[in-house]
């Protein structure tokens, strides 16, 4: 499900590599970015993927009735922050 952007959100479809237990997949997802002040944004986003594309084998469920236990639900929510001028010329030196 994709929802259109509004005033204070802003919706992308994101594409890159993906890589999981050493294997490099091709992923597309939609992503949310919300301005939340001048310079901070707030970047999300959701996929499904299947372990087995990444030759991870799924561990079995032990449920009754039908389980995709192949499937699973990546999700990220990441704050970022402009660098500030000083930070931009110097460096960061927090880390």
């Amino acid at each position: 499900m994709r929802r259109a952007s509004t005033a204070t959100t802003y919706a992308f479809k994101a594409t890159g590599d993906l890589v999981i237990a050493g294997i490099t997949n091709r992923v597309s997802m939609p992503l949310e970015v919300a301005p939340l002040t001048t310079n901070k944004l707030k970047l999300s986003g959701s996929a499904k993927l299947k372990q087995s594309d990444f030759k991870v084998i799924p561990k079995p469920m032990p449920v009754l009735g039908s389980w995709d236990n192949d499937t699973v639900e990546i999700a990220f929510e990441w704050m970022v922050e402009q660098k500030q001028e000083d930070d931009a010329l110097h460096g960061s030196r927090s880390n």
